[in-house]
Order: C-alpha cells, then structure tokens, then sequence
C-alpha cells in the first residue's frame, strides 16, 4: 500500500472559542483529534511517543492506518521497529503496523467495526527498547458528520501563503510498501487486559470549523506560553529534536581564545654552535615527524673557521706537524735503544731491560696522538647535533650539504602527548579566576570534542595595549593527533560548583534581546518560553526562570519554531 505525506500544515492554540463540541480531553498518556479526512490518536510513555492516524471510512471497512513513532527524550524518528495496535468499543479490533519507507513511518490495516469511543493499547518493540503505550478517547464518527478541516478545537490555523512556503517543498512523498508479518502473542494479550480496564468515557475532540478569521498582513506573534502545533511528520522532516532538562553540577566558566603549545621540558629548538656545513650521520639524515630518543644524532656540523681562524689554525698545525715529526724521531731512539738489549747480555741490568722496552711503548703513544691532533686540524672540527628530548621532529630548517651560520635554527623536537594551552582573558573577566579550577577546551580542529583542563596559571599581569591575562591551562590532549600551535576555545569555571537546571545552549534563542525556549508539551504540542538565565558554562547555561526539570526543550529545529511563533 501507498499513502501520501502531505505538506506539514502548522498552527498554534488561540482563545478557545466554543465551537460547539466541548473541550478537548487529553490524558498524560494520550489524546486525539478528528478531521474530515481521518482520526488521530496521540500517545507517549517515557520511552516513545506516537501518532496513529485512521482514515475515516464507513464502519467495518479495512482502512489503511499510519503510525509515526519517535523516541521520546529526543524526539528522533524510531526504525527497526513493529506495533500491534489493540482497540476495544463497540467492538475490537487489532492491526500490526509495519515499515513503511520512511524513518519512524509504519502503516498496517485496521478494521473498525462500529462507530463510538474506542481505547486500548499500543506495544511497539524497536531495537533498543520496547514499551505498551496507552490510547484513550478514540472517537470515530460516519464520514458524514461535519468535523471541520482543522487541526482542533481552540486552534488557529495559519494557514497563509507565507507559513506555506515554510514547508512548501514537502509537496507529495510516496511511501514503499514494508509489511512486517508476524503477531506477538504475548503483547497483544497485555494489550488487551488494558484496554478493557481503560474505559471509554473520554469526550470527543472535534476540529475548527475553518471559519473567516480574516486576512493578516504578517504572521501573528505567539505570545509565551501559546502552543504551537507542528505534526510528528513535519518534525521528522526539519530534524527537529529534543533534550530533557535535569538538575546538575554548575560552575560558571569564563570564554577564552588561545592556542596549544608545548610543555616545558617537552620541546627543544636545536640551533648551530658554529659556522659550518651541515652533514648528514652515519644513520642517515631524519625527516619530518619521526620519533627520536634523547641523545640521537639528527646531524653532523663540519666547522667552517673565519679568517681570523684560518691563521690561528695554520699554526697550530705547523706545530702539531713538529711534534709528530719529534714523536717519530724519539720512537726510532727508543727502538734502536731495545734492539741492542740481546748484543749487551748480562753487562745490563734487568730493571735497565725493562725501561728500554717500556719507552718504547710510550713512543708509539705519543706519535699516535701527535697525529691524531694534526689530522683533526687538516680536517676540522665537526660537532653532532644531537636531540636533547624524546619526541617528534616539529621542524627541520636546513638540509645536509647546506652551509649554515652559529646561532641559525636547524631542528625543533616537540613532545605532542602532554600539551599546554596559553589562553587570554580580557581583564574584566579574570577577577576571580584561581589556579587549580577546572576547565573545558575545545580544539578549533575538533569542534565537537571538549577536553578536560587544569588551570596551571591565573595570569600575574594584564597586557596593557590589548587589556588580556594570559591564563596556562594544563590539557588532556587524548588521541586527537593535537599539536603546538594549534587554535582552541576555553571555558575556564570561575567560582563555586552548585546544584542548577541546565538547558543546552543549542536550545536557547535570542529574540530581539529576549531569551527564550521551545518546550515539546506533546507527540505535536511546543510552547514558547520566556527564560531568566543565570551563568553559563561552555554548552549550557543555568536556568534561573522559565523551565523545569523533566522538560523537552527543543535543541535542533527552532528556526521552524520561531517562523510560527513570529519569535
């Protein structure tokens, strides 16, 4: 089967002029509303809330019946999941509703055998969870009966060509066919205990009668506390979703910009000691990002002497070539001295013996070493450079072969585990602010993660030319892949923790200076609410008017909500 989902038609509640049909009758767990063209049922549990419709045929007649369900602190449309519907009257009847294409869509066939007042029960099993919802005021009429064409008894349907085009690209959507076979015997057994013992005494809730009310220039304003009627389809397709409020922890936070860097002792900057030309080590030269340990060498520096050296240097080697050439010369001495030692036999004492051969050996040391001074001053001096910390290659600023002047900066090892967060305050905002109070950063390059802080530095001065503190936070980095220099947002807490209602800040709107809420009453029902705000912190602020806890605010969606509130 295929059923049309029409273009959303949006409304909010007016003075409740008598229209003939009494008032509306509505329960905690359920209402209903009749049109010309079908009756509706709404129900809600702690877990879902849906919306039956039935399409008004004669009694006896297999209608094709709908069911949108959504989970009921969010307000997200539910998939995955089957209903069977239980109505007891006149008569009783029973469908299983299936997917129907859509998300949070269901449809099934119901049979309603006679025209009156039905109630009864709905078991919907989904994935994460499943509950039995009440249904109670179900009154069906013959097609006949004049009901009118609006939403409800009490409403004002605004109906203009602005609110049209609101939604106006939700024209005909065409739903597939989805039918989940199979009956659970067990609900549908608990459906029906409840519904004998629910009663049918709810009184029937008629539509507007779809009187001239006249042509508006604009739309008209909702004051606070006005409802605003916006069908669950017309939700699912805005995105629309909610939050529950609850008390909590509270602690103002103060808002700070600043960027991440590195922790002392967790990052060097290796500069040239000499003038030289930078050679590559017997392990090969590193790149950038590779992890090094304390005390590897990143690179070696040939020395490159002035003028002034150069002389100096020439000296010195004319007299390391001296005394090499002394070296040799007391080494052949010392030699010739040993070699006779067999041709003197016993005219030479054996401690004599013994100094003859130990000169000897001493010789050779010292023309080694005589050298070894010579070769280094022919060749140079050559310094390592080597990383004073574990860590990560930041930066690499010059290449092997490349000849670079003492002072010039040729590596920067970082430490990106343990990162620090510099972040400035204006001066207004820093009275107040202590060392050891907890913080909340969020990464400009993760704008959905927040990372929890330690301030480690309130900030000992203002910057007189800008009028900020600069306030070090001590940051739980993760495994974001963070790295100095990158930006991030504070929300540094500024005195005591208390006890507090707290609404997200995606729920609060700013209406020409005023702040205010939506507030899901029902499966269909917001209202508008005007708040008295306390702190805030990152978030979220506190609620000091307006709201209470245990109540739907909504958080995604209010740009619809405010076009048909005039907010």
């Amino acid at each position: 089967m295929i059923f049309l989902l029409l273009a959303t038609s949006l409304a909010f509640a007016g003075g409740g002029d008598d229209h003939d049909h009494g008032p509306p009758v509505a329960t905690a767990a359920s209402a209903s509303a009749t049109t010309a063209d079908a009756v509706s049922m709404s129900a809600a549990s702690s877990t879902f809330e849906a919306i039956v419709r039935v399409p008004r045929a004669p009694a006896g007649t297999a209608t094709e019946a709908s069911l949108l369900l959504a989970d009921y602190a969010t307000s997200a449309p539910v998939e995955g999941a089957t209903a069977s519907l239980t109505l007891n009257g006149p008569g009783a009847s029973q469908a299983e509703f299936g997917a129907a294409g859509a998300p949070g869509a269901y449809h099934g066939t119901l049979t309603l055998p006679a025209y009156g007042d039905y109630a009864g029960a709905l078991v919907v099993t989904a994935p994460a969870a499943s509950d039995l919802l009440a249904i109670s005021g179900l009154h069906y009429d013959p097609p006949s009966v004049e009901s009118g064409d609006g939403m409800g008894a009490g409403t004002v349907a605004l109906a203009g060509a602005g609110v049209l085009a609101l939604i106006g690209g939700v024209a005909v959507v065409c739903l597939g066919l989805g039918f989940l076979l199979g009956r659970r015997r067990g609900a549908a057994a608990a459906a029906t205990l409840l519904a004998i013992g629910v009663g049918l005494a709810s009184r029937r809730v008629s539509a507007h009668g779809g009187e001239d009310h006249g042509e508006a220039s604009a739309a008209p304003t909702a004051p606070a506390g006005a409802t605003l009627a916006l069908p669950m389809d017309g939700q699912f397709l805005v995105g629309l979703r909610t939050a529950i409020l609850s008390r909590d922890v509270f602690v103002d936070r103060v808002p700070a910009l600043g960027r991440f860097v590195a922790r002392p002792g967790e990052a060097a900057t290796l500069g040239a000691p000499v003038d030289g030309v930078l050679v590559a080590p017997p392990g090969g030269f590193p790149s950038p990002g590779q992890a090094v340990k304390a005390g590897d060498t990143l690179a070696l520096l040939k020395e490159v002497p002035s003028t002034a050296d150069r002389a100096s240097i020439a000296q010195e080697r004319g007299s390391a070539a001296t005394r090499v050439a002394q070296a040799k010369s007391a080494l052949a001495l010392a030699e010739r001295d040993a070699s006779s030692l067999d041709t003197l036999g016993d005219s030479i004492s054996e401690r004599e013996r013994l100094e003859r051969k130990n000169a000897v050996e001493v010789a050779r040391v010292t023309l080694r070493e005589a050298e070894g001074a010579l070769a280094a001053l022919a060749g140079g001096v050559t310094v390592a450079i080597r990383a004073p910390v574990d860590g990560r290659l930041g930066a690499i600023n010059a290449r092997p072969g490349d000849q670079v002047s003492a002072g010039a900066t040729l590596f920067r090892v970082v430490d990106t585990v343990g990162l620090w967060m510099e972040a400035n305050v204006p001066e207004r905002l820093a009275l107040g602010l202590v060392s050891g109070a907890s913080a909340m950063v969020t990464p400009s390059a993760a704008p959905g993660r927040s990372l929890s802080a330690v301030v480690l530095d309130a900030g000992q001065e203002a910057d007189p030319a800008t009028g900020m503190v600069t306030i070090t936070l001590a940051v739980e980095a993760g495994d974001l892949g963070l790295r100095p220099g990158m930006g991030a947002t504070a929300w540094i807490g500024r005195g005591a923790t208390r006890d507090a209602l707290v609404v997200p800040a995606a729920a609060v709107v700013d209406s020409n200076g005023a702040r205010l809420a939506f507030v899901k009453t029902g499966p269909e029902a917001f209202e508008a609410r005007d708040l008295r705000l306390g702190g805030r912190s990152g978030g979220s602020w506190e609620v000091l008017g307006g709201l209470a806890p245990g109540e739907r605010v909504v958080v995604d969606g209010t740009y619809t909500l405010r076009s048909m509130a005039g907010r």
